[in-house]
């Protein structure tokens, strides 16, 4: 296994979290316009399990 010198620190992290939300907000809007006919839906539906799904398994892989 290699060992990492230099690890990415808070404020870098903190900055990804921020760009990877934003980027899966405005997917799903998209991806919900189209298949529901508006951005934002109130209700439950599968884009929100792709959403959970993501957030919960990207920081394991």
């Amino acid at each position: 296994m290699e060992e990492i010198n230099n690890p990415a620190g808070f404020w870098i992290r903190f900055g990804a979290m921020i760009v990877d939300a934003l980027f899966l907000f405005l997917t799903l809007g998209i991806l919900s316009a189209i298949i529901y006919g508006q951005f934002f839906v109130s209700t439950f539906t599968i884009l929100d399990l792709v959403e959970f799904l993501y957030f919960l398994l990207l920081p394991v892989f």
